[in-house]
């Protein structure tokens, strides 16, 4: 859905997925995750979740998710890196991350988006984690 190759090109439900998938271990949906999260393509920029989510890829086998989680970390405080490395740590199969945000910026959505975001939803939402 994220290349809209062989289906509508779909920004919402690729993160929709990939997430699913990260939360079913994935490394290489996690990886994805993390670079969206980094580059703040599709949802809003959380380099701190993109530092988790790179830890998490690189724990589940991930090859290029540590020089990656490297390179991140470079545009980090001390204190960033701690909260990263502790959701990372705490983290367990299935468990939910800080909610999936899209960008309040409706151009970056195509327009066959299924639904598109609720303007008073928080940014980043912890669920405990």
């Amino acid at each position: 859905y994220e290349q809209g190759d062989g289906v509508v090109q779909n920004y919402e439900k690729a993160t929709n997925l990939y997430h699913q998938a990260a939360l079913a271990e994935n490394n290489f949906a996690m990886r994805n995750l993390a670079k969206m999260y980094r580059d703040g393509k599709y949802v809003e920029k959380n380099i701190t979740l993109a530092h988790a989510w790179l830890n998490l890829s690189a724990k589940y086998g991930h090859k290029d998710a540590p020089s990656e989680r490297d390179e991140v970390a470079k545009n980090l405080n001390q204190k960033q890196v701690n909260e990263a490395q502790t959701i990372a740590s705490n983290w367990k199969p299935g468990q939910k991350m800080p909610k999936v945000v899209f960008k309040q910026d409706k151009s970056l959505l195509p327009k066959t988006a299924e639904k598109t975001p609720d303007e008073n939803e928080p940014i980043y939402q912890s669920n405990g984690v």
